[in-house]
């Protein structure tokens, strides 16, 4: 099992905490490094990725990278996809994990490139997804994101996962249902918390 101690082997920690303030606002809380390098811990092991072959592995919106260096650090050749951001790309650089920088958009399929892989992992569903005319991310149409989301499952490999976690209240439970309607058999879908895990193949 990985431990935070080797997590943070080698990594300038008070740089990332540092890179967090500097920018402050919402951005702070990843000042807290210990407890999300636990929680990107965590999610792996939950996610079984602690055991098995090495995998391919594409990380939607890691941020500072916690995600993508603790699936490195499994075994597994992981990169994540996050927009232009200049504090994000400090922390990763600090990270030393590989982030494609591109803005999500509505219709828009995904740069050709970022594909084959065996495991997506979208924690959250705050995406930096832009409709053709800017509007913020909770204007997109349902439509949209089920277009973006089927946009995801074709990158992937045979027998490939996409793993989901979205919070728990409004209008998320009405959105169970047409997440069902959307992918059927397709959505292994658990509750766990205030959070709902989706797991499409």
């Amino acid at each position: 099992m990985l431990g935070i101690e080797t997590f943070f082997d080698g990594i300038d920690v008070k740089q990332l905490k540092r890179i967090a303030r500097l920018y402050g606002g919402l951005e702070a809380k990843f000042s807290d490094t210990h407890l999300y390098g636990c929680n990107a811990i965590n999610r792996a092991s939950r996610l079984d990725l602690h055991k098995g072959p090495s995998l391919q592995i594409l990380d939607i919106g890691p941020a500072f990278g916690y995600f993508v260096r603790a699936c490195r650090l499994l075994g597994h050749h992981a990169e994540g996809l996050d927009m232009p951001h200049e504090m994000y790309e400090e922390a990763c650089s600090v990270m030393g994990v590989a982030v494609h920088r591109h803005t999500i958009r509505a219709r828009e399929p995904l740069p050709e490139q970022v594909a084959g892989y065996d495991f997506i992992n979208m924690e959250g569903f705050g995406m930096p997804m832009r409709s053709p005319d800017e509007r913020p991310n909770q204007d997109v149409l349902w439509t949209d994101w089920v277009y973006f989301i089927n946009d995801l499952l074709d990158r992937l490999n045979s027998k490939g996962r996409l793993a989901i976690t979205l919070n728990y209240g409004r209008p998320w439970q009405e959105r169970l249902r047409q997440w069902r309607e959307a992918f059927g058999t397709r959505a292994d879908i658990t509750q766990d918390g205030n959070h709902f895990h989706l797991v499409l193949r």
